[in-house]
């Protein structure tokens, strides 16, 4: 089986640019270089290249939005071409903070056509580990050393089957106006309100069969890098 990780930096083309989000990320790079190897790549013809080696790859992590523009289409057929003959590809957070709702939720439903949409953007909140999560039944054992609660900032996804939610609302018990959930933020140009009912249906982190392979969604949005949760979570989605 494939050891290495890929991280696409498409829009970083200058060596300063990549670095400086390299640096940002570099807790989660030595978390993940425990047990693979990691390599990133920017720029379009790099990362057409990278991605034509499949069997190189364990797990391929889209680090910022760039792949969603139409130009680059041919670089998500190849990530899509990917996941359907085995391989795990996954959105960090960043990916979708730069995007609008509208276009997070036109590529995911015209490019990959899943229903996996724009939810919304919380500021701190608990979440609990789904025991029945199709993550679970993917990587067995390992589950039960994951993170059982997840405080989470960040955007959260809708739409998404109960068995892709890796993690769900954890509702406090003893203080009914704590019930409301959690304080909204806005991101770009989004403001988000909290509705009770939508809240129940979104999720911080989202793993999903596709076809042969491997689809999964982490929402931390934190700018000054992961939180030792989100990184556990990402390296168990690799490991899959």
């Amino acid at each position: 089986m494939a050891d290495s990780i890929l991280m696409i930096l498409l829009d970083k083309t200058t060596d300063e640019e990549a670095e400086a989000l390299i640096e940002l990320y570099s807790c989660l790079i030595k978390y993940l270089s425990i047990s693979y190897r990691v390599h990133d790549v920017r720029g379009y013809k790099q990362t057409l290249e990278a991605l034509s080696y499949e069997t190189l790859w364990r797990a391929v992590i889209v680090m910022e939005p760039t792949v969603v523009g139409t130009r680059y289409r041919l670089i998500s057929d190849r990530l899509i071409h990917f996941a359907r003959n085995g391989g795990t590809v996954i959105f960090e957070g960043r990916f979708g903070r730069l995007l609008r709702p509208q276009d997070l939720n036109a590529y995911f439903r015209d490019v990959w056509c899943i229903g996996w949409r724009y939810g919304a953007v919380s500021e701190s909140w608990e979440y609990a580990l789904n025991p029945a999560s199709d993550l679970r039944r993917a990587i067995s054992d390992q589950y039960k050393d994951m993170p059982r609660y997840y405080q989470f900032s960040g955007l959260l996804l809708a739409n998404v089957a109960i068995q892709e939610s890796v993690y769900l609302p954890k509702w406090p018990q003893t203080n009914e106006r704590e019930r409301r959930g959690p304080k909204m933020v806005g991101v770009g140009c989004m403001m988000m309100e909290y509705d009770s009912e939508r809240w129940q249906n979104l999720t911080p982190v989202a793993f999903a069969r596709y076809e042969r392979g491997w689809i999964g969604w982490s929402g931390d949005i934190a700018p000054t890098g992961y939180n030792p949760s989100t990184i556990e979570v990402l390296g168990a989605m690799c490991g899959v």
